[in-house]
């Protein structure tokens, strides 16, 4: 008799915890948060809901568009930063020279504020020599498709690259980066650290 499956045993398989291997920053690191970065790095927590089915749209744009166009998807790459750390990406999709970045949300007019996302498009076009770069901005609910150019601007990259060496400095010394305003509404709000944060406590002796 086969053993039945439960609803736990479908949740174990989308909603799993990112795993590093050793001195690893990751793109999504620091162009967010980097306090946050820090506290994640030490307190992985598990895929949100809407970061599982970011994940389950991203799948499905990919196996379709990859039967319709020339281009290769989910690409990765990794660039030193020194004393053995790297830092690691993976772009959506290139495409022509160009950078796509998927982002699938329920608003389109408010995801297009977000910062983060346009600095990843930076970094990745860094990372690939792209001369153009693009958000694709996908509705959710109505699936109504929105496609950003995001200007590409001098020593953008660099800083980045800047900031993930701090963060990596300060992983390595147990003390937080120095705190930032928040850079959108409910950055911090929504924060699953933000108790800890505003403790400025060690996050591996807190468990949150």
């Amino acid at each position: 008799m086969s053993e039945s499956l439960t609803p736990e045993n479908f949740r174990q398989a989308f909603f799993t915890t990112r795993q590093r291997d050793g001195k690893v920053i990751f793109v999504t690191d620091i162009t967010r948060c980097l306090r946050k970065a820090y506290y994640s790095y030490f307190n992985p927590q598990p895929s949100s809901p809407q970061a599982v089915v970011g994940q389950l749209l991203h799948r499905a744009f990919a196996s379709t568009l990859r039967d319709k166009i020339g281009a290769y998807f989910e690409v990765g790459f990794t660039i030193g930063l020194g004393r053995d750390w790297v830092l690691k990406g993976r772009c959506d999709m290139l495409f022509a020279d160009s950078v796509y970045e998927f982002k699938f949300v329920r608003s389109i007019p408010r995801a297009k504020e977000r910062e983060g996302y346009n600095l990843q498009v930076q970094l990745y076009c860094h990372a690939f020599r792209a001369r153009k770069g693009y958000l694709v901005f996908v509705d959710r609910e109505t699936f109504d498709i929105e496609i950003v150019e995001v200007e590409l601007r001098d020593g953008v990259a660099e800083s980045l690259l800047d900031d993930a060496r701090y963060l990596a400095d300060c992983l390595e010394k147990g003390i937080p980066p120095e705190r930032a305003s928040p850079r959108f509404e409910g950055e911090c709000e929504y924060c699953e650290f933000v108790e800890v944060c505003g403790m400025g406590e060690d996050v591996r002796e807190v468990r949150v």
